[in-house]
């Protein structure tokens, strides 16, 4: 049975003591076992806030019969990557919070997918990117419904939006008469594109989006031609957005429909409350880097404010839940720091 809140503090539950192995010792420099690492809760070690009676962590092996992944080994034995070059070969909560759940194995490293190569005969991939485009010019050449949209998710980032086409849709024409973007109600001109960062072609004329991307191209600036992925520079994904936190799909113009219904699927799965969740963790940054100097320290924190727990209140739109964990934490760390 795993381990829970009515188990002594610096008891071990499940799979038995951990094999020390390779990188068992502090990453310090002095030799120190980082906690769990041949021992439980109480062992110095770089993660957590002094040890001692008042140490806030102790040691949880998986619960009895949950297997862990193979890329998570529970020993320190076998563990690569940055979770070895980091020391934390265990995972671990805060004594405080012992039942609220197991965390895992966390770094701050690129995410690295396999199966990256470039086959032959087969187009590089795209590099994904969040772009700032707040007070950018970006030109919209267009105005059906294809082109409000494009408008739209320029304006959720504060972008200049100019529009420039023949015909404007009502959706436009009430964001023109808002003052929110500048509409030209004629034909395009090369000239249009001076001062963008960026330009889309959402017109219904081959020809016309054809001279868009050329003109964009001549001048050094990024463009997206809608249903057209050779005359791309960048692709337009399929967004979910819940506040600071934005999910992007993208097919590489394989299939938008696919894309499309990928976001779907994410718009249920990240639901508004992990929009919630990221402004109370950015508000929580700066007494973060101010209170825990060291970066151990630091991502031991961000590890069990995110536990797995967490994430699944956020699913569950349980933000009052999410509210009473991080103060718990905040107050476990500052009274370990006394």
């Amino acid at each position: 049975m795993g381990a829970g809140l009515g188990q002594p503090a610096g008891v071990c539950a499940g799979e038995g003591p951990p094999t020390p192995g390779p990188g068992a010792t502090g990453g310090d420099g002095t030799g120190r076992a980082h906690p769990g690492a041949g021992g439980c809760a109480g062992a110095p070690g770089p993660l957590g806030p002094p040890a001692g009676d008042g140490h806030p962590y102790r040691c949880l092996h998986p619960r009895a019969g949950v297997a862990h992944p193979p890329f998570l080994p529970w020993g320190v034995e076998g563990v690569g990557g940055a979770g070895a070059a980091l020391g934390l070969p265990l995972r671990l909560v805060p004594r405080a919070l012992v039942g609220v759940g197991v965390l895992e194995v966390w770094a701050e490293a690129e995410a690295v997918t396999v199966g990256t190569e470039v086959s032959e005969g087969r187009e590089p991939g795209l590099y994904p990117a969040m772009l700032r485009l707040q007070g950018q010019r970006c030109l919209v050449v267009g105005a059906g419904d294809v082109a409000a949209r494009k408008v739209e998710g320029l304006l959720a980032c504060g972008a200049e939006v100019v529009v420039v086409a023949p015909e404007v849709g009502e959706a436009l024409q009430a964001l023109a008469e808002a003052g929110r973007v500048k509409v030209h109600q004629r034909p395009f001109r090369p000239a249009d594109l001076a001062g963008c960062r960026l330009a889309i072609a959402a017109t219904g004329s081959p020809e016309v989006n054809r001279a868009v991307a050329a003109e964009a191209r001549k001048r050094g600036i990024w463009v997206n031609v809608v249903d057209e992925p050779g005359l791309c520079d960048f692709m337009a994904p399929a967004v979910v957005r819940r506040g600071p936190v934005v999910v992007a799909v993208s097919t590489g113009g394989a299939s938008p429909a696919l894309a499309a219904a990928l976001r779907r699927q994410l718009e249920g799965a990240v639901g508004p409350a992990y929009g919630v969740l990221a402004e109370r963790l950015q508000a929580l940054r700066p007494w973060v880097q101010s209170a825990l100097p060291r970066p151990e320290d630091r991502r031991a924190f961000w590890q069990a404010a995110l536990a797995p727990e967490v994430l699944r209140w956020a699913q569950e739109g349980r933000v009052e839940e999410i509210q009473a964990h991080l103060d718990a934490l905040v107050r476990t760390w500052q009274e370990a720091g006394r």
